[in-house]
């Protein structure tokens, strides 16, 4: 920073040692807020390279003698630390917080995805019991997001006043009670008015998550903690098709139906979850009783660092939210957000149409064989396929499972495939291009032609696999803060 010819032409003389040693080292200092004003008034080209500024520096000082900054990897260390963290196991610390939150974080996104999406698999055996028509079901699964829209900012402003695993406890455990009471579900009404509870609900989860990671991991560190988490919503949906299988199989067991075990065993655990995790959740990094006294200070002041740097440097931030390219991949993403969950809650009533389909084709050419009429099938409520016994829903349930592998799979091998290429373009564009083109192929095959139908669904849960590039994309049009 001393000898940044944008900080020279500022007309100043360059910082003398001890002065860059206590601007750098003490926040509360004179001399700290001068260099922060200072950096602050430079033009963007120059912010854009305080990062890069600011990291040489380390490093240089770091292989000097004077205890500026701790030894280990860069995205740890930071100005303000002294010399607290040369005693430090830096890497030692991220682990425990890695297991700490991390695997608290993963398990709630299962449990969040669990319950979110089991309605999909219930409604196989609950349309026909209930007597629910396409249009209760595709209302029911909508109003969820009414209230997870409006009531995200009130319920974190909650969370910031009365504290993380207080707020969480609460949320988690009052949404596996209303998962749990769609067990006890008997008209439409009554499944209006608990989805719009499970989405009030369930709306401060994912930005309460955020918020908790930014106070444990610095900016370089919470994007990929937050991508660990929610590796969760992948494996929620691998793993929740057979295990709604095995729960739909027990419809009659004990005089419940499948759907009402299905809303019971993914929501009584949620309640439980939720009580563990008020218990057992670390409220900040100087309240945390799995760190050391010693490794406490450090995690704080290392944060601590990081964020008044950020805060420094927040202007620099607008620059990616003004940018045009922003506002287009917002409106991509709510595109394929559209597309995904259209896939998400009614995969399972797909494949039971399809399945469904195939069933009244062999039955007509039996009767056509036989000499007889061919009956005209009523397929306009969406959930019956002809005369007789419609598909097994167990079956559907575990058919579910193939398009999610190929999603989860399509994510990893696409992501990984533009890192090894360093192409990011034609990653994002041609999986989009063949899932639109293969929900035109679903829709007009669905009825007639069952193995073009499937592999067109195939085709169509490729919209999740640009997901990972489109998170890193705006790092190709900015810089620094910005990005």
């Amino acid at each position: 920073v001393a000898a940044n010819p944008y900080w020279l032409a500022e007309g100043r003389a360059p910082l003398a040692s001890g002065e860059l040693r206590e601007a750098l080292e003490t926040p509360s200092s004179r001399a700290h807020k001068a260099l922060m004003d200072s950096l602050a008034a430079l033009p963007l080209e120059a912010r854009r390279m305080l990062p890069e500024t600011i990291a040489a520096l380390l490093q240089m000082r770091r292989r000097s003698d004077e205890p500026l900054v701790g030894h280990g990897a860069d995205s740890s260390s930071g100005p303000g630390l002294g010399g607290l963290a040369e005693k430090i196991d830096e890497a030692g610390v991220l682990r425990k917080v890695n297991r700490h939150l991390l695997t608290r974080f993963m398990m709630l996104t299962v449990l969040c995805y669990l319950d979110r999406t089991n309605l999909a698999f219930a409604a196989l055996q609950l349309n026909r019991d209930l007597g629910f028509s396409e249009l209760v079901y595709g209302l029911g699964s909508s109003v969820f997001f009414f209230t997870y829209a409006i009531a995200q900012v009130p319920s974190n402003m909650a969370l910031v006043r009365v504290g993380g695993p207080l707020w969480l406890g609460i949320i988690v455990t009052f949404w596996g009670i209303v998962a749990t009471c769609f067990a006890g579900l008997t008209t439409a009404t009554s499944f209006y008015v608990l989805r719009l509870l499970l989405g009030l609900a369930e709306a401060g989860t994912f930005p309460g998550l955020w918020y908790m990671l930014t106070l444990f991991y610095t900016t370089s560190e919470v994007a990929v903690a937050y991508a660990i988490c929610q590796a969760g919503s992948v494996a929620a949906q691998v793993v929740g098709a057979p295990l709604a299988a095995g729960l739909l199989a027990m419809d009659g067991f004990l005089g419940l139906d499948g759907w009402q075990w299905l809303f019971l065993a993914e929501g009584l655990p949620t309640v439980a979850f939720g009580i563990w995790l008020r218990m057992t959740l670390a409220d900040a990094p100087a309240t945390a009783k799995f760190l050391q006294p010693a490794e406490r200070q450090w995690l704080s002041a290392r944060n601590q660092a990081h964020k008044e740097m950020a805060a420094d440097m927040a202007e620099v931030e607008w620059e990616g939210i003004r940018h045009w390219k922003t506002w287009a991949l917002a409106a991509l993403d709510i595109c394929i957000s559209t597309t995904k969950y259209a896939l998400l809650y009614f995969l399972p009533l797909i494949i039971y149409q399809i399945l469904g389909a195939r069933n009244d084709r062999a039955a007509d050419a039996a009767k056509i064989a036989e000499g007889g009429k061919v009956p005209l099938h009523d397929d306009d409520d969406g959930f019956t396929a002809g005369e007789g016994e419609g598909p097994n829903e167990v079956l559907v349930a575990l058919l579910t499972a193939v398009p999610f592998a190929v999603a989860a799979f399509s994510t990893v091998g696409n992501a990984w495939h533009s890192k090894r290429s360093g192409e990011r373009l034609w990653h994002v564009v041609a999986p989009l291009v063949v899932s639109a083109a293969s929900m035109v192929a679903l829709a007009s095959t669905m009825g007639s032609h069952a193995g073009l139908a499937f592999a067109s669904l195939m085709g169509a849960v490729l919209a999740w696999a640009p997901g990972g590039i489109l998170s890193a994309y705006p790092s190709a049009y900015l810089s620094g803060p910005a990005a």
